[in-house]
């Protein structure tokens, strides 16, 4: 727990843009006479809490080198899957336009198929309906000239 000196000595973080602002901002205040020892010599005491400015800057340089080489591996990663993707889109599509092209020429040869069919019905039709139309004439033609 902190005490009310400690709490004094706290300096808030920007919550936007902390680099703009710490870089813009030309030094940090000093509080001057008090210290974890109770003395004006500025420094001593339990720091294990607490960081110097060029260890904080050093810590914030490393994020960044960090964050930039996690980008960089991202968009490489990125990169690969968007190749993939397009490889397997280009795999895809030419699958769907052969079994377009396989359909299509099956449903020619169907139909085809269902024309000769057809024409065949029709003979088929043609010749059974010859065969009783033709004894049917006759016999009427007996039964008219009988009489």
């Amino acid at each position: 727990m902190m005490n009310n000196n400690e709490k004094a000595r706290v300096i808030p973080m920007p919550s936007k843009n902390f680099e703009d602002d710490y870089l813009n901002t030309p030094s940090l205040p000093k509080n001057r006479g008090l210290d974890y020892n109770g003395g004006d010599d500025g420094g001593g005491g339990n720091m294990d809490d607490h960081v110097t400015h060029r260890e904080l800057d050093n810590a914030v340089e490393s994020l960044q080198k960090d964050i930039k080489l996690a980008q960089t591996e991202t968009a490489k990663q990125i990169i690969g899957l968007s190749g993939k993707i397009d490889t397997i889109q280009a795999n895809l599509i030419g699958k769907i336009d052969n079994g377009n092209s396989d359909l299509s020429g099956k449903i020619n040869a169907l139909a085809t198929s269902i024309g000769s069919l057809s024409k065949i019905t029709w003979w088929i039709m043609g010749v059974i309906s010859a065969s009783i139309v033709i004894p049917l004439i006759g016999f009427l033609i007996k039964v008219i000239f009988k009489l």
